[in-house]
């Protein structure tokens, strides 16, 4: 269930999102118009003047009304959305009621293969497989349930860095400015920084350092006032005197601006600087959308090998043939993983069966224990004879004793 919450979660976020952009959008309008006219009236305009003005603003509001449909259709998208996750949600509740019987059995199944697809198309968007999560969403019909919004602009972005460009993340940055001053984010600061290096590690031979001297004046200055923390996306704390020692550094290019080939640009200019940004980015980006920064399908997979693990798991002798975690590649991926598994009873190496009340335990002569339903199966295979799967002696029925379980 607890996977549904996050998908709601997400949904809700970008709705939230999407009404804010709208509410400032009427607030600017709305003064804009108001301030422009108080002015008419203190100025007494001509009538000439009056129908120059209006003309400006009837475009400037039949402009925002362009924009009002689009974000309306955005939100009517986004509300669709959140009602097919919320039926997603009636649905899983009634299936793990036990006495349900408003679902068949292969409704119950379809619904688990479109809760599996869903995570399948999580992984395939954080690899970048953004056709084949698409191609599987529409097939499984599960596109309202999936965040193919979210990543396709995330795509957009870190093609745009591949450019060696921030002009849409710093955008990006400006859309989610308020977020991301709660949450204290850096990484604008960061892009800047960035911004300004390119500047000077690629300046051409009519390469103007005052129009660098502007940049940081005009977005550098106003960081020096402050007096507040920050965030990086590996969660260091970051005093603004570490913000300002990263500024100075990179203002210092430009007294080498004439020699950039020095050692002291590679810093900036190398792939790694790209790489990191990205990173940054997809931490910011999934935080900002309330979307978890692991994928669902290793979250779900690692949930499932905690509850199966057990210290037997990683025994040579004591592997059971039915559990996933005893062989590899699970047992070599789980190994670092805590165990939830604290063995309150026997299972069978052979079937893999509990043994109990109803299946109880019985040994062998040579001290191996296997559940008596695999042990009958054998003899009736093998006309009396018993193998011990382990050491392969053989004994017969009679020489094997019951053992009580205490």
């Amino acid at each position: 269930m607890e996977f549904e919450v996050i998908f709601l979660r997400s949904c809700c976020e970008q709705i939230s999102k999407v009404n804010r952009i709208m509410e400032r959008g009427v607030e600017k309008e709305t003064n804009n118009t108001t301030t422009t006219l108080a002015k008419l009236r203190e100025k007494k305009a001509t009538e000439e003047q009056i129908r120059t003005v209006s003309s400006k603003l009837l475009a400037s509001l039949q402009k925002f009304r362009q924009e009002i449909v689009q974000i309306n259709e955005t939100h009517q998208r986004l509300l669709n959305s959140l009602l097919s996750r919320i039926e997603t949600l009636k649905q899983q509740q009634l299936i793990q009621q036990l006495d349900n019987i408003e679902l068949s059995e292969a409704q119950k199944e379809l619904f688990r293969q479109k809760r599996v697809d869903r995570f399948i198309i999580d992984f395939l968007l954080r690899e970048g497989l953004y056709e084949t999560a698409k191609h599987l969403s529409q097939e499984s019909d599960i596109e309202m349930s999936v965040e193919i919004e979210i990543f396709s602009t995330a795509e957009k972005i870190e093609n745009d860095f591949n450019k060696k460009s921030c002009e849409l993340a710093l955008s990006w940055c400006n859309e989610n400015k308020i977020k991301l001053k709660k949450l204290k984010s850096d990484f604008e600061i960061r892009l800047r920084i960035q911004e300004f290096s390119r500047m000077i590690c690629e300046s051409k031979p009519d390469f103007n350092p005052q129009n660098a001297i502007q940049y940081a004046n005009k977005h550098f200055s106003p960081i020096f006032s402050l007096n507040s923390t920050f965030t990086s996306f590996d969660g260091t704390q970051l005093t603004i005197d570490n913000i300002k020692n990263d500024i100075i550094q990179v203002c210092s290019l430009l007294a080498f601006y004439k020699n950039n080939s020095s050692h002291i640009f590679k810093k900036y200019s190398n792939e790694e600087s790209w790489k990191s940004l990205k990173d940054q980015f997809r931490y910011w980006n999934l935080l900002i959308n309330s979307v978890p920064s692991d994928p669902l399908l290793c979250i779900s997979l690692h949930s499932g090998a905690i509850l199966l693990k057990s210290s037997e798991c990683y025994s040579s002798q004591n592997r059971s043939q039915k559990c996933p975690i005893c062989f590899e590649p699970i047992s070599e991926i789980t190994k670092d993983l805590p165990s939830a598994q604290q063995r309150t009873h026997l299972i069978c190496r052979i079937s893999g069966e509990k043994m109990d009340e109803d299946n109880p335990p019985i040994a062998l002569p040579n001290g191996y224990v296997y559940s008596k339903n695999a042990l009958d199966e054998m003899a009736v295979q093998n006309d009396g004879i018993i193998v011990c799967p382990v050491t392969n002696a053989t004994f017969r029925v009679s020489q094997l004793k019951k053992v009580f379980i205490t």
